[in-house]
């Protein structure tokens, strides 16, 4: 397990959320520039790839990952285990949703413990 990083490296400045006929496509930016992840929220495992921070700021690009989403009670929940080199397994779990207000709320758990819990306005 690697330890979350304190402070976070990356922040999110802006997201844009395009939805297709079966997925959705969040284009995220980033203090590391534009970040595109797409969500097919049918509840496949699919082999796909990651990325991590080590706690000295250096980036794990391309790391393999398995990688499924799911809507469920209006909810996106994406599930990661990504390989980081040391053979050990990190397990990250992301959730959003869009409150009454309009505003998309974010979180990302590693671990089972809380990384991140971010709420963008319109």
């Amino acid at each position: 397990m690697i330890p979350a990083p304190s402070p976070l490296p990356q922040f999110f400045d802006s997201v844009e959320i395009e939805s297709q006929s079966d997925r959705f496509v969040f284009r995220t930016l980033t203090s590391h520039g534009v970040q595109t992840n797409v969500y097919i929220p049918d509840g496949l495992v699919r082999i796909g790839s990651d990325y991590h921070y080590l706690p000295n700021g250096d980036v794990l690009p391309d790391l393999p990952s398995l990688e499924a989403s799911a809507c469920e009670a209006g909810r996106l929940h994406r599930r990661e285990l990504t390989v980081v080199p040391s053979q050990t397994l990190a397990s990250e779990q992301l959730t959003m949703h869009v409150e009454e207000q309009g505003a998309l709320q974010f979180e990302i758990h590693v671990d089972d413990s809380l990384l991140l819990r971010a709420t963008c306005q319109q």
